[in-house]
């Protein structure tokens, strides 16, 4: 499919990485009846779907193991991934490059653009734990948040990727016996609208091209190849590393790099 090149840019990785930094440091306050606080508790967060969660939490029916277990806490996953053709980008266009190599360039085509889904999770042991973490989320999101994330490095890829929350659901359950306490779980439902990159070509730079126009048949039977006009267009650069549009005075176009302040240099000859 990609004529043998092995790839990898671990897109799916760093939007994890990025949707789980956003909510790493969270934090409530615990406070007593006269609004004096009394603890600061941080609210741990971690890969994993809810149902294993939810099997790890009723694993103690108490609910006070240490930090495996404890509530408050939050843990996330991605659900699907999908594309998205609203945001589809023109196919043929490329972005390049420079390299060491001042007669080559890397190029990457058209990125592909995809959402994935994600799902956060709150779980609490009472409603005003719940309302304590979930508050500060809503406030943030509006309905997105968008950091610049380098997708590839190699590139100097970096765009703004949205990070957009579409909804929650609430569920309030109870295990075991009636006098056990509940458990409160608030999933919410993100979108981040990523890109996924082909992989990256090196390519030498064109330097010179010819353009020969014949405007009809060659004036004798012998003539294998004729024109009436031929059109060259070249970088121009002059010793000093002043730009020229004569390439009659530009150093070799060979030694002329991608970074140089080049003109363009055209020559038009007649009849050949």
């Amino acid at each position: 499919m990609w004529g043998g090149d092995v790839f990898h840019h671990g897109i799916i990785k760093k939007m994890v990485v990025v949707f789980g930094a956003i909510f790493a440091d969270t934090r409530i306050k615990r406070l007593d009846k006269d609004g004096n606080e009394t603890a600061l508790i941080s609210v741990p967060l971690s890969y994993t779907p809810k149902d294993k969660m939810i099997t790890l939490i009723q694993s103690d029916p108490e609910l006070n193991r240490p930090y495996s277990a404890l509530l408050p806490r939050m843990s996330f996953e991605v659900v699907d991934i999908v594309p998205d053709p609203s945001r589809k980008l023109p196919t043929l266009d490329r972005r390049v490059k420079q390299i060491s190599d001042p007669n080559k360039l890397n190029y990457q085509w058209t990125p592909i653009p995809h959402n994935i889904i994600f799902n956060l999770y709150i779980y609490a042991k009472n409603a005003e734990d719940a309302t304590k973490v979930l508050e500060p989320v809503l406030s943030f999101f509006r309905p997105d948040w968008t950091p610049q994330v380098e997708l590839i490095p190699d590139m100097d890829e970096i765009r703004d990727i949205p990070f957009v929350y579409t909804g929650l659901t609430k569920e309030d359950s109870a295990y075991g016996d009636l006098k056990d306490r509940r458990i409160l779980v608030y999933s919410l439902n993100f979108i981040c609208k990523t890109f996924f990159y082909g992989p990256i070509f090196t390519k030498p730079i064109i330097k010179f091209t010819e353009v020969k126009v014949s405007l009809g048949m060659p004036p004798t039977a012998n003539v294998d190849v004729y024109s009436d006009e031929t059109i060259t267009l070249q970088p121009g650069l002059l010793a000093n590393g002043s730009p020229t549009t004569n390439a009659a005075a530009s150093v070799d176009y060979h030694l002329i790099n991608i970074s140089d302040d080049y003109g363009f240099a055209f020559t038009d000859v007649g009849p050949q």
